[in-house]
């Protein structure tokens, strides 16, 4: 089993954003998360990520307690594309998909060719390579999602958590 929760609750601000949820998710299964707007959808991924910490009840990843894996540890692991994918630098798309793969980088290292091979896949499968040397900050709403699937994609992630991956994204 990936993750399981049980009695999961988060408040925020005096105010109850996630009631009572437990959930099964198992190696290689997909999940679609459905709610309206302000139901708690992006606050249950932040969860499940680590990002939050739950006001009452427990998750798992992998028959360990979330709260237990170290962050290095995690990310190695799981990788969420969050609803809003926003940077305040005029990094290059190619900087931003480089990103990715850090968890697995020594604290210093840099992607040595093997890595940027990768990189430039992941690129090319999610259709932002002819936009690498591009400032992110420079692109449209489906360009910068792109990236940011791009740049989850290049972190090698076993588990996958996307926040409306698809908003601002092209049908085709």
């Amino acid at each position: 089993m990936e993750i399981r929760v049980e009695n999961l609750e988060k408040s925020l601000d005096g105010r109850k954003i996630i009631e009572r949820i437990n959930l099964a998710v198992k190696d290689k299964e997909t999940v679609g998360i459905i709610g309206p707007n302000g139901s708690g959808k992006s606050t249950l991924l932040d969860l499940l990520a680590g990002l939050l910490t739950p006001t009452r009840g427990r998750i798992w990843f992998r028959e360990q307690l979330l709260a237990k894996w170290r962050r290095r540890q995690l990310a190695r692991q799981l990788a969420l594309v969050p609803q809003h994918f926003g940077l305040g630098f005029d990094f290059s798309v190619r900087a931003v998909v480089a990103m990715g793969p850090h968890p697995h980088l020594g604290r210093f290292a840099l992607p040595t060719g093997a890595d940027q091979d990768w990189l430039d896949l992941v690129m090319a499968q999610t259709g932002v390579l002819a936009l690498a040397e591009r400032p992110v900050t420079r692109l449209s709403g489906g360009e910068q999602q792109r990236v940011a699937v791009a740049r989850a994609l290049a972190q090698k992630p076993e588990a996958l958590l996307l926040d409306e991956a698809t908003a601002s994204l092209d049908v085709g």
